[in-house]
């Protein structure tokens, strides 16, 4: 999709979500993810589907309570749908 960025949301990290990447039984690789979010609007284009999501679609923010989100990007969500100033951890 074609996309206009109108706002920052917030940078975001959550010290308890590692996340380690294994070849066989050797680490290879240890991450603590931060997150950028943006607001944004779309321009053009469609949603489609790629190699990690089998399914797109439109979510109003009233039906997300019917979706099992992780903690912490949940609260990506709600601070980008409630907030105006940018969170920062």
């Amino acid at each position: 999709m074609d996309i206009e960025i109108t706002g920052l949301v917030g940078v975001f990290t959550t010290p308890e979500h590692i996340v380690e990447y294994r070849k066989g039984k050797k680490t290879i690789e240890v991450r603590q993810p931060v997150n950028i979010c943006l607001h944004a609007r779309p321009t053009g284009g469609h949603p489609t589907t790629t190699d990690e999501a089998s399914e797109v679609h439109w979510v109003t923010p009233a039906d997300l309570g019917s979706y099992e989100i992780h903690p912490a990007l949940r609260r990506r969500i709600e601070h980008g749908l409630n907030k105006v100033e940018p969170h920062v951890d």
